[in-house]
């Protein structure tokens, strides 16, 4: 390519592909020497690198300028113009003869003559060589440029081809690292629900254990507890029969009349008597009543002992009692704790159980669907929640697309059958107005007609001059009459400009109203628009979808509506065409 535009002396388009910086991010980090704008200071050893680096550049560049037979040899062989080498040397001028300069044109001779005309051949020639040159080169530079577009166009289609590709590898490995992330994560959550199933199993059974032995504790301290109340209850019957007895002794029959006095003694205790608390012994010299007898004293003071010490026994059995109740109750409830325990554990069993069937039965698959296949709306595209998308089977889709398709077209057909009729309601309007019309023109004629006035001798008898006078009295009539009518219609004008000036008022009065009204919604809106960023819309997308499909129905509605109508229209036709029709009487 630069070698052609060489030869045609044209500045040459070249195609140098730029490489971005991010594609190469260490390049941020270079500093060219173009980019310091100190100057730089040699020391003597680079000094004499960069002199003989630039000496060796120079003996490059002269060499290069000298005819290398070498090169020469190889850009030949390469360029196939070991044959053709007189195609370069069209571009070489040819020299005109000598006299052509020195000597004038008329003192040519003949032979010099023959020269000027082989000169100007030879010119003409090599000018056609030059053009054919010239075109040959045009040619082959749009050739290697649109082989140069052509090879770019096919790199970056390829490079394309391998980005998609490569998008699509990294898809599906992503998928398959996906789904093998799902099956490791659904693994390892059933290995966890195994033993965590297996660790209840194992304090199910513990607690069970404890549960059988915490029943046998409740047993033996219902057992326990029931001997020590049949113990408290004989005490106390015991301790009661004393008690009921005392009157009825009859080893104190002769001391009956103080009874009353000893009876008191009898039941006589501290006031914070009970288990382990000492009653204090009587004394004779206060407590004996006056003129008992000592043997009498003696008895009754025996007796008195002895019911203490029954109510000490009573007390002591009624604590072991107490305790024995107390024991039982710990016993129960631990029983009791023991069993809430064993219905968490199995509670807590079942559900993970439940976890486990719900794990093996809904498990994670990973479902490809298009793009167009999803009408799932997402608040961020990046990160899409399909938690409660649903998957449709496509036969109900193309049921459902079949279903609209069908009303879709039956809409369409009663749109064109209502534009048919509405045409023929038209073309009947028509036909009424023209029938208007030529009823306007006869009802004139007919006016006209008996307006003129013939005489009784027939038309024919009428004199010129009267003929005459008769057609310019009708002139005059039908004047007159175009005047009356061009009178009304100046007055409809004005009536119309009129009117036309109070609309003209009214719209100047509605524009302000309206710019006011612009004003009033462009601070609403600005409001409404300030209220939707702080809150939302507040659902203005589904009223706005609401008011859409109210419409539709609407206007679903109408239409049905006039289809009943023409239904019933024609119902009632042809009702009434199979009812017999009677003429009037003769």
């Amino acid at each position: 390519i630069i070698k052609a535009s060489t030869e045609l002396s044209v500045k040459p388009r070249l195609y140098r592909p730029h490489e971005p910086e991010l594609e190469s991010p260490e390049r941020l980090l270079e500093v060219r020497d173009e980019e310091v704008p100190a100057e730089r200071v040699l020391t003597p050893e680079e000094q004499a690198a960069k002199e003989e680096a630039d000496r060796i550049a120079a003996a490059q560049r002269a060499n290069a300028d000298q005819d290398n037979a070498h090169e020469r040899g190889i850009e030949d062989l390469m360029y196939s113009r070991l044959e053709g080498r007189d195609a370069d040397s069209v571009w070489t001028d040819i020299l005109p003869p000598g006299f052509m300069a020195d000597v004038p044109k008329n003192q040519w001779t003949d032979e010099q003559k023959k020269l000027a005309q082989a000169y100007h051949k030879d010119v003409a020639e090599l000018e056609e060589l030059r053009e054919k040159r010239r075109q040959a080169l045009q040619a082959e530079l749009r050739t290697l440029n649109q082989s140069v577009v052509d090879t770019r166009e096919a790199f970056d289609t390829r490079l394309d081809q391998l980005f998609r590709l490569k998008i699509q590898t990294e898809q599906d490995v992503s998928r398959e690292e996906l789904a093998i992330y799902q099956l490791e994560h659904s693994t390892q959550r059933e290995t966890l629900l195994l033993q965590d199933v297996a660790r209840l199993q194992t304090d199910l059974e513990t607690a069970k254990r404890e549960q059988a032995q915490a029943a046998r504790s409740v047993v033996q301290a219902s057992n326990v507890l029931a001997a020590v109340q049949e113990e408290y209850a004989t005490l106390a019957a015991a301790d009661k029969a004393l008690e009921k007895g005392f009157k009825h002794r009859k080893d104190l029959a002769a001391a009956d009349s103080f009874l009353d006095v000893l009876f008191r003694l009898y039941r006589r205790r501290p006031k914070r008597y009970g288990l382990g608390v000492e009653v204090p012994a009587l004394d004779k010299e206060h407590d004996c009543p006056e003129g008992l007898d000592d043997t009498l004293w003696r008895t009754f003071v025996k007796a008195r002992r002895q019911k203490v010490a029954s109510e000490q026994q009573l007390h002591a059995k009624g604590e072991e009692l107490a305790q024995a109740k107390a024991f039982l109750r710990r016993r129960q409830e631990s029983d009791q704790q023991a069993a809430t325990a064993i219905e968490a554990l199995i509670e807590e069993k079942a559900e993970l159980q439940q976890q486990a069937q719900l794990l093996n039965l809904n498990a994670d698959i990973l479902v490809t669907i298009k793009q167009g296949q999803v009408e799932v709306t997402h608040g961020d595209d990046f990160d899409p929640n399909y938690t409660d998308a649903v998957l449709i089977n496509r036969s109900h889709v193309d049921e459902l697309n079949e279903q609209v398709r069908q009303l879709a077209q039956a809409r369409i057909e009663h749109t064109r059958k209502k534009i048919e009729l509405g045409k023929g309601l038209r073309v009947l309007e028509w036909e009424s107005e023209a029938l208007d019309l030529e009823l306007d023109q006869l009802q004139n004629s007919m006016r006209e007609t008996q307006l003129f006035k013939v005489k009784k001798g027939g038309a024919s008898k009428v004199e010129p001059g009267q003929e005459v006078a008769i057609l310019e009295r009708n002139i005059r009539s039908r004047a007159q009459a175009h005047e009356r009518r061009v009178a009304e219609k100046e007055a409809r004008l004005k009536k119309i400009k009129r009117e036309i000036s109070k609309r003209v008022r009214a719209n100047q009065v509605l524009d302000a109203e309206l710019a006011t009204l612009a004003a009033t919604v462009g601070e609403r809106a600005q409001v409404r628009h300030v209220q939707i960023k702080a809150v939302g819309d507040g659902g203005q997308k589904d009223r706005l979808r609401r008011v859409q499909h109210r419409r539709k129905l609407v206007e679903l509605v109408k239409d049905q509506n006039e289809e009943m109508s023409l239904l019933r229209s024609e119902v009632e036709r042809l009702r009434m065409k199979t009812f017999p029709t009677f003429g009037p009487a003769p």
